[in-house]
């Protein structure tokens, strides 16, 4: 089993996939063979957007019946989640913000707080659950042989 710690704020070249070339899951293409540093301002915005993405992609197949690949979709069962609503309003509410240098941003926690928009609690769980960083493997702990 591997595990990683979800950093959000990792930017530029340490940003998860930071050099893998960004392909859009929205049924966009990318043009310009742009890498993931050269589109999003953090990890927290390019994952978010996946996200995003993903609830489009399931709109699109199940409203319009278009063919979206499944890996590119998301499947939340309404009937189980506690707080429907609540959750749908936190991935319809987190704004996306203009960036000097043209990168896709989204808000800081911050300054949601400042115009009063709550905490996306339920939304960051999801970002965090689908973040798929590369992992290195380490080798396993081996206890040294102590002399007595």
């Amino acid at each position: 089993m591997k595990t990683h710690m979800y950093k959000g704020s990792l930017s530029g070249k340490g940003q998860d996939n930071a050099i893998d070339i960004y392909m859009p899951m929205d049924g966009r293409e990318n043009n310009k063979n742009s890498k993931y540093k050269e589109v999003f301002k953090n990890n927290r915005a390019q994952y978010s957007v996946a996200i995003a993405n993903r609830f489009y992609n399931t709109y699109r197949c199940v409203v319009k019946g278009e063919y979206v690949d499944p890996d590119e979709m998301i499947s939340i069962d309404s009937a189980n989640v506690s707080n429907m609503v609540k959750l749908r309003s936190e991935v319809c509410r987190i704004p996306r913000k203009p960036n000097n240098n043209g990168l896709e941003q989204i808000m800081t926690k911050q300054e949601m707080k400042k115009l009063e928009i709550e905490s996306p609690n339920m939304f960051d769980s999801i970002v965090m659950a689908f973040a798929n960083p590369k992992t290195t493997v380490k080798r396993p702990f081996k206890p040294q042989k102590r002399k007595y």
